[in-house]
């Protein structure tokens, strides 16, 4: 400070050269970013555009600047990866020291560090769980079971998608579900039925959770917002303590995280938002490509900066992205420019069926394997949806083909994983329902679904906590027996755990292993599993819980049981998937959605045909843009060569279906693609035609030449 005020020049000008250093190697547009500091900024960074290096160039521009401190700046992003990898690249430019200071993290993982400090204030406890998928739809089902209606005929998987999005856009007053543009009167009828049971079992949901003490994904941002609007002071702490703030892949925003951001920054204006609305494929579960859209207009006095050079893609791939892109209305106008240089066209490959795609994917792939020495990890197959991925594991796994699939079933959803997760929350949490619900009787302990509607009904009538309407029922006598004793034996035990975690005994992970030990879960395991393979698989499952909480301690620097089952809660298998730096020698399969941040060498876009991509609900919903931004992601991972394989029938429904070429196809200019027919689709559609009047709806799957049938 003595410096600064002594030779005030001399001292600016080495904070400027110093901060100069973060410009170099960055082209015009990307530099423009990195400098342009003050007041809101909004970055649209194309596919492929540098947008992370720019990021992070700009967090150690302004720490150089000495613009703010380090831990004055916050950094949002979507996924724990991202996350992760930003913290590293940050590290790289400014050192260890001031980068652990910066605040990177995801919205999720923000809002719980706030309500972990400030809950109580809201009326919870500060040792409340969170709810996991698997956890609120049984919830859910739970809540549907106690309604005094046609609850047979609900599907609990539609209210949580409609009470997630109403919380999403801060509206939980409006219960109008999506209407189709061509819905059926017997649709209407049972929309219309959904609507009128919303409000009811959408309050009995949110009383559940409180009770519990638990909250689900959706709450951690919408209590933060009130925790805010309720409480002047602890909004105004945040809003002082961080002075610029940053949000990455803005344009998958929903209404409750901007309104986040807005009023976190409304005192200074100090943010940069980086984004593509061609990269916008949120809007199923609540995104809003509208943010980034009205960016300028809601932040007055706003800069924009385009970043069009994209440095991933050789032109061919590139220029149908962007011929492909160009048929949104929706969008800002921009054209992403290649700096790879000339490529080979991409290659359409025409197929009979399912079986027959998958096969010749992998004619396809050992063909780019000898030309150009490809290694199983530099190939990608993506698609619109999980059920699409059968028949490449099948193909893989009979031609020895080692592969990963990403974006199946998360392995933080797995039976025997929630298992554990379960017990620990009961742990850290008496009064977590759902989690005492999934393992009291887990393995067998005699307390069958009858003890449980007689706990539950004490509970309802008396208006009491699941704990105490326990022991209510206890001391009543309304439990007795075998039932008794297995209650008694699992609540004492969930107390010594309890009392060991409290006086710090012995090691969070030795805790686990006890208690897996002691109710003998390998052997339930072993009895439950249809396969001695199966049951193997399941324990390493549980073993790797073991092993992750043991690593959590000895890297976190105030280690809790409470925040692992936080970290877990909040991992997807996405973010324990790291492309980069590691060799996995696997084909990667995944689909699209989970594709998006990502690149590989060759990319294989499978199922490109109407009803796939785009999706049919799609084509009745009128979103039929957001499946033209999702089929851009797809184009957009590759690097050197991008194919399309499509099938001319394909089983919907049970039944062989005539398939149509995806209308994105037609998008993209023909001298950029090659096709390569190896069915006859016009008899293969009369067969199916024939069949499907024969009543038989099956045809004998001999299609395409004998060339590419052997």
């Amino acid at each position: 400070m003595l410096q600064s005020r002594l030779v005030p020049g001399a001292v600016h000008t080495f904070i400027m050269a110093r901060a100069s250093k973060y410009l170099e190697g960055l082209n015009p547009n990307q530099a423009e970013a990195v400098k342009q500091i003050e007041g809101p900024v909004l970055v649209i960074a194309g596919a492929g555009s540098g947008k992370t290096r720019v990021v992070t160039r700009r967090i150690a521009y302004i720490i150089a600047q000495k613009a703010a401190k380090p831990e004055q700046i916050l950094a949002v992003t979507f996924t724990n990866k991202a996350a992760g990898e930003m913290r590293e690249r940050v590290a790289e430019l400014v050192g260890k020291s001031k980068s652990e200071k910066v605040v990177v993290s995801t919205f999720h993982s923000f809002c719980l560090k706030v309500l972990r400090e400030h809950i109580e204030l809201l009326g919870y406890r500060r040792n409340f769980t969170i709810s996991g998928e698997g956890d609120t739809r049984t919830l859910v089902k739970r809540v549907i079971d106690d309604l005094e209606g046609p609850q047979e005929d609900f599907s609990p998987g539609i209210f949580r998608e409609q009470i997630s999005l109403m919380k999403g856009n801060q509206d939980t007053e409006h219960f109008a579900m999506n209407v189709p543009s061509d819905e059926s009167k017997e649709e209407t009828a049972n929309r219309e039925k959904y609507e009128s049971w919303l409000p009811e079992i959408f309050d009995r949901y949110q009383s559940a959770l409180r009770a519990a003490n638990t909250v689900d994904f959706d709450d951690l941002l919408g209590l933060v917002l009130k925790l805010w609007s309720e409480h002047t002071e602890i909004r105004k702490h945040f809003q002082q303590k961080f002075k610029y703030v940053m949000v990455d892949e803005y344009q998958d925003t929903n209404t409750i995280q901007y309104r986040l951001i807005q009023t976190l920054v409304s005192e200074h204006k100090n943010l940069c938002v980086v984004g593509d609305d061609d990269q916008s494929i949120y809007g199923w579960r609540g995104a809003d490509v509208s943010n980034i859209l009205n960016f300028e207009k809601d932040f007055p006095g706003a800069k924009s900066i385009t970043l069009g050079y994209n440095y991933r893609s050789k032109e061919p791939i590139l220029e149908a992205a962007n011929a492909v892109i160009a048929n949104n209305g929706k969008r800002i106008d921009k054209k992403m420019l290649p700096q790879q240089g000339p490529g080979r066209p991409i290659d359409r490959i025409v197929t009979a069926d399912e079986e027959h795609e998958a096969k010749m994917a992998l004619e396809w792939m050992e063909t780019i394997r000898i030309k150009a020495g490809a290694v199983n990890d530099d190939f990608a197959i993506l698609y619109r949806s999980n059920m699409q991925s059968r028949p490449y594991e099948i193909a893989l796994r009979t031609a020895g083909i080692p592969y990963i699939v990403i974006g199946g079933q998360e392995f933080f959803e797995r039976s025997e994983v929630r298992d554990i997760i379960a017990y620990l929350k009961i742990i850290v949490n008496p009064w977590d329902e759902a989690s005492f619900l999934r393992v009291v009787n887990m393995p067998r302990r005699g307390i069958g679904d009858k003890t449980l509607h007689v706990i539950h009904d004490v509970c309802r009538q008396s208006g009491l906590s699941l704990g105490k309407g326990m022991a209510k029922a206890l001391s009543e006598g309304k439990i007795t027996g075998g039932a008794e004793k297995g209650i008694r034996s699992f609540l004492g035990s969930m107390k010594d755990y309890r009392y060991q975690l409290r006086a710090k005994q012995r090691p969070f992970h030795e805790i686990l292993q006890h208690l897996i030990m002691t109710i003998g879960l390998k052997a339930e395991l072993e009895r439950t599993s249809k396969t001695p393979e199966m049951a193997s698989l399941r324990w390493d499952n549980v073993q790797s819980i073991v092993k992750s909480l043991e690593e959590y301690e000895n890297t976190e620097r105030n280690p809790t049981l409470g925040g692992f089952l936080d970290l877990s809660t909040l991992t997807r298998d996405a973010d324990r998937f790291a492309k980069d730096g590691i060799d996995r020698s696997v084909v990667t399969l995944m689909t699209i959605h989970s594709a998006k941040g990502l690149e590989f060498p060759y990319v294989f876009l499978v199922g490109t045909e109407d009803g796939i991509i785009p999706h049919q609900r799609s084509l009745r919903d009128n979103t039929v843009e957001e499946e033209r931004r999702l089929f851009y992601v797809a184009i957009t991972r590759a690097q050197r060569h991008f194919t399309l394989f499509e099938t001319c029938s394909r089983i919907r429904n049970g039944r062989d279906s005539v398939s149509t070429p995806s209308r994105f196809i037609n998008e993209i200019p023909k001298q950029l693609i090659k096709v390569h027919t190896y069915a006859a689709r016009d008899s293969i559609a009369e067969t199916v035609r024939r069949n499907s009047h024969n009543g038989t709806g099956k045809t004998k799957r001999k299609y395409g030449n004998k060339k590419a049938r052997k």
